[in-house]
């Protein structure tokens, strides 16, 4: 079996959507990668600098949050906890994102971005770090997510929903105690998920799971 037919992921264009949805949140993603730059700039001028052979956190538990590129499109939050200079993050995720887009050639008012994509994702996360120590590791990372879709459009609605394993990898770092960046993708080839909303559908065999983040723990 080719891996591309094992791995696909596929739009059902009985509407025919335009380039702008597929480029929405690659051009959304870059804005926040400036923003992170501008931040590492600022912590790296206003921050001693960190010794890498030193645990981040050696005194106690390290707990924080993570908030995510995507809360450009609505909320992306992860949760986590860590023992001690464990390799070990255990941590919670939840994303609820929309996202318009402009019904080409539908019925309806043409122009019209009334019409709206929905993705929702919760689940637990576990993350292995390679370099416990340091204050910055490359990490595998296994999870179990439940992902929904739901589209909107001119003559109706629809949803789907899928729970599944994703598995991928990263780079953690921290630029202090307090404040660090987090960049991952987690991958599911066994989730599909197919959406009709009447004038316009959706359908994915695989998902995807990107993470781009700043890191605040205590």
């Amino acid at each position: 079996m080719d891996a591309l037919d094992f791995f696909t992921f596929s739009w059902d264009r009985r509407v025919k959507l335009p380039r702008k949805i597929i480029l929405a949140v690659p051009v959304k993603f870059l804005l926040f990668l400036g923003c992170l730059s501008m931040s590492l700039a600022c912590a790296s001028e206003t921050s001693p600098q960190a010794n890498n052979t030193e645990p981040a956190n050696a005194e106690g538990p390290e707990i924080g949050f993570e908030i995510g590129a995507l809360t450009l499109l609505g909320t992306d939050l992860r949760i986590f906890f860590r023992q001690p200079a464990s390799p070990w993050i255990v941590g919670f995720r939840f994303l609820d994102i929309e996202d318009d887009f402009i019904n080409e050639g539908a019925v309806g008012v043409p122009g019209d971005d009334s019409d709206r994509e929905f993705t929702k994702r919760s689940g637990l996360y576990l993350d292995y770090l390679f370099d416990e120590t340091g204050n910055e590791s490359f990490y595998v990372s296994g999870a179990f997510y439940r992902t929904e879709t739901r589209v909107v459009c001119s003559l109706g609605e629809g949803s789907d929903a899928a729970s599944s394993l994703y598995f991928g990898g990263g780079f953690r770092k921290k630029w202090n105690e307090h404040l660090g960046y987090n960049i991952g993708l987690l991958l599911s080839p066994f989730v599909d998920l197919a959406v009709d909303a009447n004038d316009c559908s959706s359908e994915s065999e695989g998902d995807f799971d990107l993470n781009a983040s700043l890191l605040f723990s205590f």
